[in-house]
């Protein structure tokens, strides 16, 4: 640790005598002081891009996507929601009807909306009634299918919304009496905890029919039963209440998104690469340690990789893109080999698999700027993949993935990266651009 410090102190000072060449593939410039004989080299390694297409990820929503959207670019995205709800109280109870009498008046669904796009058209929301609870220890992907769960013979509600001025608006309708009547219930039994509950009421499927091209961002969903009740001695006097019943961090829910139709035509020799979220493009980067290998020249002393990044230059999304899909904010830079596990065990961050960027603005003029992506942490990633003896590959594969930062309250510090469930993307420089390719810049030395 004390001899990479001492590195880069020298390196700062070294580099101020180095000049780069932008158009060289690869620069090698060399500081060799003849007193203590400590190389030091930059080297710019540009990269192979290209964009997958991905099928599903891991559904954590911390909010909710529902509708269907028509981008230009991307084609149709279809989002509905499978969640249980949270019982509101353990061990409730009303009053012993010897004392009073409690009758039920209505159930009403209520949906939050933070956000909406899309066209102005109406929009039809169908809840059906889950004939199984989802599984708590079961990470369900968002491509699943909801057959097994949903039980279509059982609408209990639904509603024709317009869709002007919907963002930070509720709403609001009524399940119908079918119900309630099943719903309201004066067993204590079914309201002991929460697993109790589970089994009386599985939970709600939401979900659109016609409406497309819209698309709601939910940040909360309740189901409330209003009730009222009346003293056996005083029945004419009626006292009025209400319980919610919520969708929140405490249930097992699934935001379920699919894309029946992609209309991105992807060539290796595309000038942009595309990330689009949920579960819909990433970009893989290969890194090429072959090259690496060959270019790095320190002779018989010790390789110390000081510094290693990669800038992703964003392309600005304008009118003529026809498209109303905001920014990707955060990306995950990682190990394609590692993916998969990541998100499954919840790892945490790792200087030598992988590095979380958010978009950074560049300012050009008066309400205009430009985006990037800064990853400039990679110094230990190569170091430790050229060192390899057994890694023979010619190329280290990552995959640029869009994701959420979640952050503990207490201490604001950062407590887990999930992939992310908003419907955002990002056009980046790819390897093949002319102007501005995607490329590495690497500074190392020898001692």
């Amino acid at each position: 640790m004390k001899l990479r410090k001492f590195s880069l102190i020298f390196v700062f000072i070294a580099f101020i005598f180095i000049s780069c060449d932008d158009a060289a593939d690869n620069l090698g410039k060399q500081v060799q002081p003849g007193s203590d004989e400590i190389i030091v080299q930059t080297d710019t390694f540009h990269l192979s891009t290209e964009t997958v297409q991905i099928e599903s990820i891991i559904s954590r929503p911390d909010s909710f996507l529902l509708g269907e959207f028509d981008d230009n670019i991307l084609g149709t995205t279809k989002a509905d929601i499978l969640a249980e709800l949270r019982l509101f109280q353990n061990g409730y109870t009303y009053l012993d009807p010897a004392i009073a009498t409690t009758k039920a008046d209505s159930v009403v669904m209520s949906l939050y909306c933070s956000s909406a796009f899309g066209t102005i058209s109406p929009l039809h929301i169908s809840v059906y009634e889950l004939k199984d609870s989802l599984q708590r220890d079961t990470q369900y992907m968002t491509d699943m299918d909801p057959k097994a769960f949903v039980n279509f013979q059982r609408l209990i509600g639904d509603v024709k919304y317009g869709t002007t001025g919907l963002s930070n608006k509720e709403i609001r309708f009524h399940l119908n009496g079918e119900f309630l009547s099943r719903f309201f219930t004066l067993n204590p039994q079914h309201y002991l905890n929460q697993d109790e509950f589970r089994k009386f009421i599985p939970g709600i499927y939401i979900t659109t029919d016609f409406g497309g091209s819209t698309m709601l961002n939910l940040r909360t969903i309740k189901i409330s039963l209003y009730y009222h009740y009346a003293f056996n001695d005083n029945p004419e006097h009626k006292i009025q209440g209400r319980h919610d019943f919520f969708v929140n961090s405490e249930v097992k829910k699934v935001n379920r998104v699919t894309h029946p139709l992609r209309t991105l035509n992807l060539s290796p020799k595309d000038e942009y690469n595309y990330i689009a979220s949920p579960a819909n493009y990433y970009t893989r980067v290969r890194i090429p340690l072959d090259r690496i290998r060959r270019d790095i020249n320190v002779g018989d002393k010790i390789l110390d990789v000081n510094s290693a990044s990669i800038r992703l230059n964003v392309k600005n999304i304008e009118k003529s893109d026809s498209t109303m899909i905001p920014y990707v904010n955060n990306l995950l830079l990682i190990k394609e080999s590692a993916v998969e596990r990541f998100f499954k065990n919840s790892e945490a961050i790792s200087d030598t698999c992988s590095f979380l960027a958010s978009r950074d603005s560049v300012y050009v003029s008066k309400n205009n700027y430009n985006y990037e992506f800064n990853f400039s942490g990679l110094a230990n990633l190569i170091e430790q993949e050229v060192k390899k003896k057994e890694n023979t590959s010619p190329y280290l594969d990552m995959l640029l993935v869009p994701v959420t930062p979640l952050f503990r309250q207490s201490t604001n510090s950062l407590d887990e990266v999930v992939q992310n469930n908003q419907l955002q993307t990002l056009r980046i420089n790819s390897g093949k651009h002319p102007d501005i390719p995607m490329k590495m810049e690497v500074i190392y030395s020898g001692f």
